[in-house]
């Protein structure tokens, strides 16, 4: 094994040993196939099967934004990064590779270790400390809606919540909107309006699990995502927000007035996680909601 123009060089045979050692000072160690994000498993004799997508260590359904195999493959340089999963930082180093397979062909490949860290600190040039846990956490906060803290129309277009409980097939969507919302706002003022979005939000966390999620499209207009829940139970769901908003969104005490929410879902027994399936669903419970609004009107 040696070093040329940043990259290790090696043959198939070298490459279990070599991760053998470093897995003594790391929590993790592979090979990445750059180009299809595989890992790779070389045996002692240098043969080699392929194994699951890197990214999904991290539980994601896709490549990482800052995927640093890729970075360190175009770059023929080291790369590094601190990830945060699960309440946990982990350092990622990740080093070209030149491979020398069986066949006498030539590879480049990523060498990957993971190391998971403890009670990071960062220092500032000031003598100001942070810790990293603290700043990595803070990078959820992206995702959140300021208002209504239901999840925002960011972590919808990035796909975030596909990161979470992957091995599910049953999943609906659910649009709403708030009934007259422009009417409201109009009477009563914008703060009478934003009081609406955020006790409508709390009623319907109230009658979801900690696996579903409300996402705030724009406006008033929101998504709720509900995991393995069968179809019969999305009706309930929603009359029971109906309900809840009788009491918990009220904005006129004299005349006893309460949001009202137009709804539409859409479901599938059988999701299987792709950009199309999630633009099917989200389009035809939207397309409902809208029939659900002019039914109501």
């Amino acid at each position: 094994m040696q070093e040329k123009n940043g990259c290790i060089e090696l043959n198939s045979r070298e490459v279990q040993g070599l991760l053998s050692n470093i897995g003594l000072f790391c929590d993790k160690v592979r090979v990445v196939e750059p180009e299809t994000r595989r890992e790779v498993i070389f045996d002692r004799q240098g043969e080699i099967t392929w194994g699951g997508e890197c990214f999904r260590i991290f539980h994601r359904d896709r490549k990482c934004v800052n995927c640093m195999c890729e970075k360190a493959c175009e770059t023929r340089q080291r790369q590094s990064r601190f990830e945060m999963f699960e309440n946990f930082i982990y350092h990622v180093v990740s080093v070209p590779s030149v491979i020398t397979l069986l066949d006498g062909t030539e590879k480049v490949f990523v060498l990957e270790s993971l190391e998971k860290r403890e009670n990071v600190v960062l220092s500032r040039p000031t003598g100001a400390c942070i810790d990293l846990a603290t700043l990595l956490s803070n990078e959820s906060k992206v995702y959140i809606d300021s208002l209504t803290e239901a999840y925002n129309r960011r972590y919808y277009e990035e796909r975030i919540f596909l990161s979470k409980q992957k091995n599910i097939s049953e999943i609906a969507f659910v649009m709403l909107d708030v009934k007259n919302f422009k009417r409201i706002n109009d009477t009563y003022g914008h703060h009478v309006g934003d009081q609406v979005l955020t006790k409508s939000v709390r009623a319907i966390k109230h009658n979801l699990r900690s696996t579903d999620e409300v996402i705030r499209i724009g406006g008033d207009e929101f998504l709720i995502i509900l995991r393995d829940c069968p179809e019969r139970a999305i009706l309930r769901i929603i009359k029971n927000i109906r309900e809840d908003l009788k009491e918990m969104a009220i904005y006129d005490q004299e005349k006893n007035q309460s949001a009202v929410l137009n709804f539409g879902y859409s479901y599938s027994d059988h999701f299987e996680w792709t950009d199309n399936e999630i633009e099917m669903l989200y389009k035809e419970a939207d397309q409902k909601m809208y029939q659900d609004k002019k039914q109501n009107d």
